[in-house]
């Protein structure tokens, strides 16, 4: 390293006066230059250290520790990543199971999740959520050949409602009781409305429907599925 910033060259120092003038002054003026030498090493390995460490732009230092500062590993490969907070509580966990990728995050304990999303070997793109308890009552997904949907179910898992888009773009809403649908509600690949009603048994018992040319119509069925009365 030169001379520390501020001092004259040594050669031009000496050469400037006569020898027998400054013969001391130049001992003097040398050992400070290693002293200066020394000191900015030390200080130049820290402040390296430091860069390194904080993630500060390496231009604003000089080329070496801006070198040192980007030297970082750039992939990390493994099966399992857990993300714990400052007491040491699992709070998110990226794993491989069953072959599939899945991230999961934990609640304040640690001990439940409270979402997940994930891809399976049939490339369907899903998340989850959980209540407090890990029950699942939420889930939204996208199949590998483009069809959305949407899942609620209730604290005791029992589904409630469904709502997907067909690949060809037709949306569908479904509302279920404990045993099954009993209401549906969609619009065909043509554009026509229609809203059916359904019994306990899943049989649809009333429907009603608006044809392409905006014709309204409603059918009401009987116990077997036969048309009983429609209008008009």
């Amino acid at each position: 390293m030169g001379p520390a910033a501020g001092l004259p060259p040594l050669r031009a120092f000496i050469r400037a006066a006569p020898f027998n003038r400054f013969t001391k002054g130049a001992k003097i003026m040398i050992d400070k230059d290693r002293w200066s030498n020394f000191v900015m090493a030390i200080a130049g390995g820290v402040v390296g250290a430091l860069v390194a460490g904080s993630g500060l732009p390496g231009r604003l230092w000089p080329v070496a520790s801006a070198e040192a500062a980007t030297h970082h590993v750039r992939a990390i490969t493994a099966e399992q990543f857990i993300l714990v907070d400052r007491t040491g509580i699992k709070r998110a966990e990226l794993v491989m199971e069953r072959g599939e990728p899945l991230l999961e995050f934990y609640g304040p304990t640690g001990k439940t999740v409270r979402a997940s999303i994930g891809v399976d070997l049939k490339g369907t793109a899903r998340a989850r959520f959980y209540s407090s308890t890990g029950i699942s009552q939420a889930a939204i997904g996208v199949t590998g050949e483009g069809r959305a949907g949407l899942a609620l179910l209730d604290r005791l898992q029992h589904l409630r409602a469904t709502f997907d888009v067909a690949i060809g773009g037709e949306p569908t809403l479904r509302l279920y009781d404990e045993k099954g649908a009993r209401m549906g509600l969609d619009i065909t690949e043509a554009g026509s409305p229609g809203l059916a009603l359904l019994d306990p048994d899943g049989k649809t018992r009333a429907a009603m429907v608006l044809s392409n040319d905006s014709s309204p119509s409603l059918t009401l069925y009987g116990p077997d599925g036969k048309p009983i009365k429609s209008l008009p």
